[in-house]
């Protein structure tokens, strides 16, 4: 604790002292002029306390460890410092350039830029200053004290989760760049803390992973520099606002989802209640993909004045130059990762339950090839001559119907009968409102009035959402109290062998 206050203390008073309390938000301008005060002021909270909390509690012996740390030791696989240092670029790369494909506001701005040779200098200086100097603190401190007594999940959500927060005074510093009388600016502000609160934890907690099999301080700080070397500098998308934003909530999602899925399976040396969290997370992600979707196809709308939900597809949000595809189709890309999580967790605690892996085969492969029509066949907006992409974004759209009626269908043996009789009217609704919304399918190819189209197949994919919260409710109770049951019993055993 005293760590972490006092690095909070050094680095935001530092940057309130550079900048003053008139200050926040600042000017582009003034943050042109002011950055390499800010940074340093930053630096020097997490290094400054980071040694010297070492020497007070771990004396002249503590720093020595800490030096040699630096040094990769000799057991430390080549394989795990390569981790270490591509993980970051891979993963931040893999994601815009399938964003990409959306829109090219999402490809790495350094792709289009002129002066490719200054901008990889300026990435690797700052990177290596970041890396070096923070990690004095956050791994060489903060990461070995917390593993004493806690998991390696528990010590990375927890550093990581300050780590981020003590970035947020940057974000509310930089949120007046777009404006040049420095108001706060939301579209600013947004993306930075999208970043700060989902994807440094996430990554934080495959640090300290990395940190516990390399033992070597080096390697966390390699890590770390190949972050901030990505982003915001060489990976960083010419996407800005809630565009960018949205780049990075797919990236937390992908990065989320490794650690849920990798710590259901005992990786990170979970423990078996650590297990139970993330299983049923990731049940529970079902009930999450339905409101994210929900919100998707509701805000995004505002770019779009005269879209009218009532006659309009969801479809059209991502059609091909309509204004709302690159912030929609990222959402759809995010949604589908989500519930594809939801899928493969209900397939791991399936068992020998037959209905429900199928079901969760039909979940998984919809999401799949729903992610697939969003980025490969979307349809041209109205009035457009149709082309191969349109007669794919049918046909696939018609192929996920069958994936969900093969999820719904199978789904409904899964639970009692209540259920299975819900799942069944389910179906009902979801193939009377894909039949209605069809019979206007040629209408819209013409260009001519379909006034309900957009209700009736809001009604079908509406039932097939809730249906998926329900289940997804269902079976994250199942499986939380039939994991508690299993770990009170194992704990009782432990006591009477006692």
């Amino acid at each position: 604790m005293v760590y972490f206050v006092t690095t909070f203390a050094i680095s935001w008073g530092g940057i309130l002292a550079t900048v003053g309390w008139d200050g926040f938000p600042g000017t582009q301008a003034q943050v042109n002029t002011l950055l390499p005060w800010v940074v340093l002021a930053m630096l020097a909270g997490p290094s400054f306390t980071g040694i010297l909390m070492t020497y007070l509690v771990r004396g002249k012996g503590g720093c020595q460890s800490l030096l040699r740390g630096l040094l990769p030791r000799n057991q430390v696989g080549v394989g795990w410092l390569a981790v270490a240092f591509l993980l970051a670029p891979l993963s931040i790369g893999t994601v815009l350039m399938v964003l990409s494909l959306i829109d090219p506001i999402f490809l790495p701005a350094i792709v289009n830029s002129d002066d490719k040779t200054g901008a990889f200098i300026l990435a690797f200086a700052y990177a290596l200053a970041a890396g070096f100097f923070e990690e004095l603190g956050w791994t060489a401190f903060a990461v070995r004290e917390l593993r004493l007594k806690h998991s390696i999940l528990a010590t990375g959500l927890i550093v990581g989760t300050l780590w981020g927060a003590w970035h947020y005074i940057v974000a509310v510093w930089g949120s007046g760049m777009e404006d040049e009388a420095g108001r706060f600016s939301l579209a600013a502000f947004l993306p930075q803390m999208v970043f700060y609160v989902a994807v440094l934890p996430g990554y934080r907690v495959l640090m300290v992973w990395i940190y516990q099999q390399t033992e070597s301080l080096g390697a966390a700080m390699v890590m770390h520099a190949s972050l901030t070397a990505s982003l915001p500098f060489t990976l960083a998308p010419s996407a800005t606002g809630i565009n960018l934003a949205a780049s990075y909530l797919v990236l937390a999602v992908v990065l989320w989802a490794g650690i849920a899925i990798g710590a259901s399976k005992g990786a990170f040396g979970s423990s078996m209640t650590e297990q139970k969290v993330a299983c049923c997370g990731m049940l529970l992600c079902g009930f999450i993909s339905t409101v994210f979707y929900g919100a998707s196809i509701v805000s995004p709308v505002t770019e779009w004045s005269s879209y009218d939900h009532k006659s309009q597809t969801i479809s059209e949000l991502i059609a091909i130059d309509a204004p709302t595809r690159p912030l929609v189709g990222a959402l759809f890309v995010t949604y589908s990762l989500i519930l594809i999580v939801f899928g493969i967790g209900s397939r791991g605690t399936a068992g020998g339950n037959m209905p429900m892996r199928r079901a969760a085969i039909g979940l998984i492969d919809k999401e799949v090839l729903g992610a697939i029509v969003t980025l490969w066949f979307p349809m041209h907006l109205r009035g457009v001559e149709t082309a191969f992409t349109d007669t794919m974004h049918g046909s696939l759209t018609f192929v996920g119907m069958l994936f969900i009626l093969l999820a719904v269908g199978s789904g409904a043996n899964v639970s009692g009968v209540k259920f299975w009789v819900y799942s069944w009217v389910t179906i009902g609704v979801l193939v009377a409102g894909g039949c209605i919304a069809a019979m206007d399918a040629p209408k819209l190819a013409a260009n001519l009035p379909t006034p309900w189209i957009g209700v009736s197949e809001r009604v079908s994919v509406g039932a097939y959402m809730l249906w998926v919260t329900v289940l997804s409710l269902e079976l994250t109770r199942t499986t939380w109290k039939g994991a508690t049951v299993k770990l009170r019993s194992s704990s009782t055993l432990r006591k009477r062998n006692v």
